[in-house]
C-alpha cells in the first residue's frame, strides 16, 4: 500500500491518503507499479518502485502511461516478451523498453 506514517489505505481503483512524503511499492505487479509511479509524480514525492509481472492488469480502466507510446499490438508484444522465462536476454531488453517509457 501507500502509507504516510500515520496510516495507509489502498482501494482497488482509488488511493486515499492525507499527505505522502515517500512512495514504496515492492513486488508491485503490473498496473500497480504504474499507479504507484503516477501517484508519486502527481504528489511530487520520492519513490522506490520494484515492478514485477509486467502484464498483469488489476486496475481496469486504469491505463499505464507508457501505453500511450505504443499501439495495442506493440503493448501486447512487449507484454509477451517481458515474461519470457526461457529467453532472459529478450525479457530483460523488453523490461528496459517498458521502464524507459515509464520514465517519460
Amino acid at each position: 500500500g501507500i502509507c504516510n506514517g500515520s496510516g495507509c489505505s489502498i482501494k482497488t481503483k482509488e488511493i486515499r491518503t492525507t499527505s505522502v512524503d515517500f512512495v514504496v511499492a515492492l513486488h508491485a505487479c503490473g498496473d500497480l507499479s504504474d499507479m504507484a509511479l503516477q501517484y508519486a509524480l502527481e504528489n511530487q514525492c520520492h519513490f522506490i518502485i520494484c515492478p514485477c509481472c509486467y502484464v498483469k492488469r488489476y486496475l481496469a480502466p486504469f491505463v499505464p502511461f507508457w501505453h500511450s507510446f505504443c499501439d495495442e499490438e506493440e503493448v501486447d508484444a512487449l507484454g509477451r516478451l517481458v515474461e519470457l522465462d526461457d529467453r532472459p536476454e529478450e525479457s530483460r531488453r523488453s523490461m528496459v523498453v517498458i521502464n524507459s517509457m515509464r520514465k517519460q
